[in-house]
């Protein structure tokens, strides 16, 4: 804080810093990337109506299509949801854990 209490404004460096901060796809967006691909719609087309860049949803599409190649944004969805909870499991094994290595007490 400056004198008198005035806050300072954030600089604009910090300001595009928590702009393009990583964010999950929401589920609406998920099934508007499904619909769009089976209209055989183009990336970059989807990127600009969801709001986001095209790697994202070339990024998306890979790792969330099917065996036979087909994106199903529920399914999406569902394997986000998996992949954020095994995440969030590992983080408390790993707080759980703390100061121990592969389960042996370092004692």
């Amino acid at each position: 804080m400056q004198k008198g209490g005035e806050h300072s404004s954030p600089s604009l460096r910090l300001i595009n810093f928590v702009l393009h901060m990583y964010k999950q796809l929401t589920s609406e967006q998920r099934y508007t990337i499904s619909v769009l691909l089976q209209k055989k719609c183009s990336l970059s087309f989807i990127a600009k109506t969801i709001g986001v860049c095209v790697s994202t949803v070339s990024r998306e599409k890979r790792r969330n299509s099917n065996v036979q190649g087909v994106y199903d944004g529920r399914l999406a969805t569902l394997k986000a949801r998996c992949r954020k909870a095994t995440q969030r499991e590992w983080a408390a094994r790993k707080d759980h854990n703390h100061g121990q290595r592969d389960g042996v007490c370092s004692t």
